[in-house]
């Protein structure tokens, strides 16, 4: 492949990718389109509100104590405006986020009657479930 062939092959594949289409040429379904904006919405606001605590904890001399982040404690942490309760609040964006998106594809699959994956994202859905029952009993 010659220079100008390589440029223009990977030319073709910005345009592709521009236009929302697959490797196969097919179109990029609206549901993955949608997630996929919705999914880097969330991942953005989670950055945003992890940045902002870390500067707040470095304006404010750092020494957070972080162990102090539980669920049952974010809303007095952040009513008293504290830094922790700013990096707890874009933990826990972090780690709905892709729990969000399975719990969407799982109800797409079942309406489409795509009954394997709808299972496979139930399944899912559930480990990540019983994760979650496990660390707020460790509390």
């Amino acid at each position: 492949m010659t220079p100008r062939q390589r440029i223009l092959f990977w030319k073709r594949r910005a345009d592709q990718a521009g236009r929302g289409r697959l490797r196969d040429g097919s179109e990029e379904a609206p549901l993955e389109r949608k997630l996929s904006v919705v999914m880097v919405a969330a991942l953005g606001l989670a950055l945003a509100l992890l940045l902002g605590g870390a500067v707040l904890a470095g304006l404010r001399g750092g020494g957070e104590d972080l162990s102090r982040i539980t669920i049952q404690a974010l809303p007095h942490l952040l009513a008293g405006g504290e830094v922790t309760g700013v990096l707890g609040v874009g933990l826990l964006v972090v780690l709905a986020v892709p729990a969000v998106r399975t719990a969407v594809l799982l109800v797409a699959f079942a309406l489409r009657r795509e009954w394997l994956f709808a299972a496979l994202c139930a399944v899912v859905l559930a480990v990540l479930a019983a994760g979650v029952l496990t660390g707020l009993r460790a509390w």
